[in-house]
């Protein structure tokens, strides 16, 4: 009996440590023959499955428990793992954090916690990567070089230094192994989202593993972000109020950035205090809103990650300077869909609902047009169609706290529709939503000093003008044409008095 019984507590703690100790051979094929990365590979499987199970559990087993309180504690669990696991973990979090309304409210709050998260490589080991991929030691490269790190992040973080000329650079450094990582830790995360598709049935988030897949490798390649900077700089080269810092491509490699060093004011800063900062608020407002919308709607070309972290404010020989920092993750969209989501817009803005109807069908979303288009603007439909109200009064940021959370249920409500909808669009729709959403707190939070509404019906109304030029006959295209012309006189006025006042 005895005997038994220890067969039996034998085999239940080998059995499963066998499967992960597999499933870890399996997933990094590339830490077999280096036990420390191995390890801590099995311990992030582990945290994994652990999170898994708990969150599996308390799902099936708890039938009378609220279906809130199951996702508070399912969102807790993997929180927990993400946290503990860090790397690319932190940044599915950071992603989870950022997705108003498209997943449930419980997991959004807890993971909104992630997206100031940051976390710092100990300086033996950036000094240690800097050598590895540059073949060089830190004191051939640079004057002098900060240990404290200005900033941390979840892929790379970023040091002051001097180069041997004397100029003042930021370097940022990724940190340690994750290149070696990032297929493992993905395949581990698809399996997850596999396995909850399998288990419960309305499951539908198989697409973040997926955008997960997409975008990680273009933010750990760094001769990606150099390029992007490069891109965005000649298409923002119009706007003499945003700049892209120099990035010195002799100093740099694919885990290393060497950029020309700014000195300015964090956006996070500046909100947080105001009133300790003189700087022309409308206009940052203005800035920041006409750098997106012309890199949505005119180019397709988007940086994708914007927070308030990666934005900083300067004044340089007196005139007042956005800076745009962070060119790893940028989304181009197709002609059809930059086209189609101009229209959108202008349906939106003008209320008009052939537009919206039409723009819906081509991005994707026919049979749910009012509901897609309250997931762009996060505002009810029938706000959006309020002949009554203004409108910079019917794409507002909500204030009231009630509400927020009267959208909040109304989302939770038809969540099953919103998954839908997720499978269906592109899914680089989802950035523009992000955008939306970080372009509408930033105008909220500076006291909305502007109407960004039309900013964006600028750019709609002219690249929608354009499109229908190209389709007409000579006679059409010149009537177009002068109403354009007509158009571009008009918002020219307006931004003559907008730059005035402010």
């Amino acid at each position: 009996m005895i005997k038994s019984f220890g067969y039996l507590v034998c085999g239940a703690v080998m059995i499963p440590s066998i499967t992960l100790a597999g499933s870890t051979v399996y997933l990094y094929p590339e830490f077999r023959t280096n036990p420390a990365q191995f390890w801590l590979a099995f311990q992030r499987v582990y945290r994994v499955v652990k999170a898994g199970t708990n969150m599996a559990l308390a799902y099936l087993t708890q039938p009378d428990q609220p279906m809130d309180d199951k996702h508070y504690y399912g969102a807790l669990q993997l929180r927990q793992a993400f946290q503990q696991n860090k790397g690319l973990y932190i940044k599915f979090g950071q992603i989870l954090g950022s997705l108003d309304i498209i997943i449930p409210e419980p997991y959004r709050a807890t993971f909104e916690v992630m997206c100031t998260q940051n976390i710092e490589t100990p300086f033996d080991d950036i000094e240690r990567q800097i050598q590895v991929s540059t073949g060089k030691k830190i004191e051939e490269l640079f004057q002098t070089f900060s240990k404290k790190p200005i900033s941390s992040a979840s892929i790379a973080q970023v040091h002051q230094a001097f180069l041997k000329d004397g100029r003042e650079v930021a370097v940022k450094i990724q940190h340690p192994w994750l290149k070696e990582q990032i297929d493992g830790d993905v395949k581990l995360i698809s399996l997850f989202t596999d396995v909850a598709e399998f288990i419960f049935k309305g499951f539908k988030y198989k697409w973040l593993a997926e955008e997960l897949q997409v975008n990680l490798p273009k933010e750990l390649d760094f001769h990606g972000e150099i390029n992007n900077a490069k891109r965005i700089k000649e298409i923002l080269k119009p706007f003499p109020d945003i700049y892209i810092p120099k990035v010195y491509e002799e100093y740099c490699n694919d885990r290393m950035i060497v950029m020309e060093f700014i000195h300015g004011t964090p956006l996070s800063d500046i909100l947080r205090e105001k009133e300790k900062h003189d700087f022309n608020y409308p206009k940052i407002a203005h800035t920041i809103s006409t750098a997106f919308a012309h890199q949505i709607f005119k180019h397709g070309f988007v940086h994708s990650d914007p927070h308030k972290g990666n934005i900083m404010v300067r004044k340089l020989n007196g005139k007042q300077q956005v800076v745009l920092l962070d060119h790893g993750l940028y989304t181009t969209l197709t002609e059809k869909t930059r086209l189609s989501y101009s229209l959108l817009w202008q349906g939106i803005l003008e209320m008009n609902l052939d537009y919206i109807k039409q723009a819906t069908n081509d991005l994707g979303a026919a049979q749910n047009y009012k509901l897609f288009a309250s997931m762009v603007t996060s505002k009810r439909f029938s706000d959006l169609m309020n002949t009554s109200m203004n409108m910079q009064d019917r794409l507002k940021r909500p204030k009231d706290q009630d509400e927020i959370a009267i959208l909040i249920q109304k989302a939770a409500k038809k969540h099953k529709q919103i998954t839908i909808i997720l499978n269906q669009i592109d899914r680089k729709l989802l950035m523009l939503f992000k955008i939306n959403d970080f372009l509408k707190n930033i105008e909220f939070r500076l006291g909305n000093p502007i109407d960004s509404c039309q900013i964006t019906y600028k750019y709609v109304s002219m690249v929608n003008y354009e499109d229908k030029v190209k389709k007409q006959n000579i006679f059409r295209r010149m009537m177009y044409k002068f109403r354009l012309l007509l158009h571009k006189a008009k918002f020219e006025i307006l931004s003559i008095v907008m730059s005035i006042i402010m």
